[in-house]
């Protein structure tokens, strides 16, 4: 299905039980898919949304997109707001004007795997003010500013991230403390962001 030169590709207010699958979101004038104060069981799959101005906006409520290229947008690839307790796989958001990732407002207890997030030409991964969640295998690179930028957000736990070339590759600010694990030959290292 493609849906594509509408204002909103897709909106869901208050979804329950809906899954949408093998969409095409294209050319939407501000949104590819909105989804706003879902309650339980709202998933995205197999699915792409570009050229559109924000590719994915979620906010107030789980969600769980597996199988996502969200690049060439406008503004965001994929746009989380106040969302906690979801599910992202396999999300591709590169390219895009603004950020490719962009989490703010309470984000948490969210579980982020194998992310890629090149080539945006601001900020590959924003974090502002969202907390406890993990990223798994999330690959961060060739960004136009910073590559991962946390901003008062605490205890992240990211696992053998690849973030290289960007202007700056880490950036964390006002006190924001995660840890970041990475795998290799010789076992597992550790860093805590504030030392």
């Amino acid at each position: 299905l493609t849906i594509n030169d509408n204002r909103y590709g897709i909106t869901s207010y208050y979804g329950e039980n809906n899954t949408f699958r093998d969409i095409s979101l294209i050319s939407n004038t501000l949104y590819g898919a909105w989804f706003y104060r879902t309650r339980d069981n709202v998933s995205l799959i197999d699915s792409e949304a570009y050229d559109n101005q924000n590719g994915i906006e979620i906010q107030e409520g789980p969600v769980n997109i597996t199988n996502l290229n969200a690049s060439g947008n406008s503004k965001y690839g994929l746009y989380l707001e106040d969302v906690a307790d979801s599910n992202f796989t396999n999300i591709i958001t590169n390219s895009n004007s603004w950020y490719g990732l962009y989490l703010e407002k309470n984000c948490t207890n969210n579980t982020f795997i194998n992310i890629t997030s090149n080539s945006n030409s601001q900020i590959g991964i924003y974090s502002k003010d969202s907390s406890n969640s993990t990223f798994t295998n999330i690959s961060i690179n060739s960004n136009i500013l910073q590559g991962l930028m946390l901003v008062s957000s605490y205890n992240n736990t990211i696992i053998n991230p690849t973030i290289t070339n960007n202007n700056q590759n880490i950036d964390h600010r006002s006190n924001s403390r995660n840890i970041f694990i990475l795998n290799n030959s010789f076992g597992e290292i550790t860093w805590d962001s504030t030392n």
